[in-house]
């Protein structure tokens, strides 16, 4: 009995504690996938991924339009003799050309979005630090991962987007060394 009365006791005190350190707490909320939805930086990631990617798609895009059209050549039974297995070669040529292209280009999509992505989030995870000591927060939690928020005041979201867009150079992220993404 007397064990239970001091663990009560315990869990009553440390609750109470909890609660008042919470009270002087000041917390933030910032929903990333908003932040980058509307940070510039975010938009030069897309950009630059389809700049630097877009000869190799149009590449792989006129090898599978060949191939469609001699696959039709061969479908329409006009192709004999040689000239259908010369055809019939060139599409399994054409298709190996096209699926060793398609790895490689999505291989080296992968690599580039990443290195990217982590100077993005360097550049994010930078402004919410500014806006959490100017705002002189103590905790911020990741908005989408909060169902509710009762306290728009909390909301750092708009003010984390306005500090990106305030320090943005264009080029930034496509020219960062690559050092920057660690």
């Amino acid at each position: 009995m007397f064990k239970k009365s001091a663990l009560a006791l315990t869990l009553a005190a440390a609750l109470s504690f909890s609660a008042t350190a919470m009270a002087d707490t000041s917390i933030g909320v910032v929903n990333l996938r908003l932040v980058m939805f509307d940070a510039p930086q975010a938009h030069e990631l897309q950009q630059t991924m389809v700049s630097e990617f877009q000869a190799r798609q149009q590449e792989l895009q006129s090898i599978e339009t060949e191939g469609q059209k001699l696959a039709a050549q061969i479908q329409s039974g006009t192709l004999k003799g040689e000239q259908l297995t010369n055809a019939q070669r060139q599409v399994a040529q054409l298709q190996s050309d096209f699926n060793l292209k398609a790895r490689a280009l999505q291989e080296d999509q992968r690599k580039r979005a990443q290195e990217l992505e982590g100077r993005v989030n360097s550049e994010v995870q930078k402004a919410i630090n500014a806006v959490s000591k100017e705002k002189k927060l103590d905790l911020v939690l990741n908005g989408t991962a909060i169902l509710t928020l009762n306290n728009e005041a909390l909301n750092i979201t708009d003010a984390v987007v306005e500090n990106l867009k305030k320090n943005y150079k264009e080029g930034s992220i496509k020219n960062a060394p690559a050092a920057a993404a660690k």
